[in-house]
């Protein structure tokens, strides 16, 4: 296969241009949808002279982490997709739910060799069947709660739209990653895919929302840097747009996880990406148990299109 071309990598052409006619479709068949508050970049000149960042580094103190502005967006629709779920795939709305075999019960974090060499394998293994792929790596995982504890590895929800990685990002991982043996699995297609499931056995509490890549347009998405002690990654921040449909799975299970494309190398109108966000379910019970997570961050290669 000829390598991926370097247009592939290029954020500016990302190429998204809203299909509504298309989109419409899946979105007429939700039968239910909430009414929900979802947070977005808050539009500002700014982003023209000043590009957003987050730091993970150490800072004097005083020092802000990031210039990061969001807003809220009230009376959002956001589609249950529960009992329709199969009619969303990677290649077109940029996500796809899926089923798992329950979590195992012997699952340690702490460990992090055996967690390495059992779950996170088993779960490439899993990928690499569910998509045809040739070779997958899982290059980071995150745990989040809504009541996570001060100084862990466990992060908040996030609640603000985004995009994990963007084009450039996808190529800068792929050499962070691999090193030289990058060159070789840069040919036919790459992508980035996570891997979201609950740790919990039902999700109730701020349950996450996903965006039809159809439905979003270039003009909405603003690269910011992500800058870590050993590695400077960038994502899209995603501001509000009059077209976007937003999805999220009904009381979601711990055997279900959903896929959500970050990136694609293909230009070929398939989906290259997907917003995403939690959001705070309005019909979230008061006893609802705090929502627990965890996401896999997933390189994807193929020597083959299909």
């Amino acid at each position: 296969m000829a390598p991926i071309p370097p247009t592939a990598f290029r954020n500016d052409l990302i190429g998204l241009v809203p299909d509504m006619a298309s989109a419409g479709v899946e979105w007429n068949l939700c039968q239910k949808k909430v009414t929900a508050t979802l947070k977005f970049l808050a539009p500002s000149p700014r982003w023209l002279t000043e590009k957003p960042f987050c730091l993970a580094i150490p800072l004097p103190e005083g020092q802000p982490t990031s210039n990061i502005i969001d807003c809220t967006m009230p009376n959002m629709q956001v589609g249950d997709v529960r009992g329709i779920e199969n009619s969303f795939q990677l290649d077109k709305n940029g996500f796809e739910f899926s089923s798992l075999p329950e979590l195992p019960g012997n699952l340690n974090f702490d460990d992090h060799a055996a967690f390495e060499s059992g779950y996170l394998k088993d779960m490439a293994n899993f990928l690499k069947k569910k998509l045809k792929a040739d070779h997958v790596f899982v290059f980071d995982y995150t745990r989040r709660c809504t009541n996570a504890p001060v100084k862990t590895d466990i992060r908040l929800p996030g609640m603000v739209a985004h995009i994990d990685q963007t084009p450039m990002a996808a190529l800068a991982r792929a050499k962070l990653h691999l090193g030289e043996k990058s060159k070789k699995y840069l040919e036919g297609r790459m992508q980035l895919i996570n891997i979201w499931r609950p740790l919990i056995e039902v999700i109730e509490d701020h349950p996450l929302a996903i965006c039809d890549s159809r439905t979003v347009s270039s003009a909405e998405l603003v690269a910011a840097d992500l800058v870590y002690p050993h590695h400077i990654g960038e994502k899209y921040d995603v501001l509000w747009g009059e077209n976007q449909r937003w999805y999220y799975l009904d009381k979601m299970r711990s055997n279900e996880c959903v896929l959500i494309k970050m990136f694609d190398s293909q230009m070929d109108g398939r989906a290259r990406v997907c917003p995403h966000q939690a959001f705070d379910h309005p019909d979230t019970p008061a006893n609802a148990p705090p929502r627990e997570s965890l996401e896999l961050r997933c390189m994807v290669f193929h020597s083959q299109i299909y």
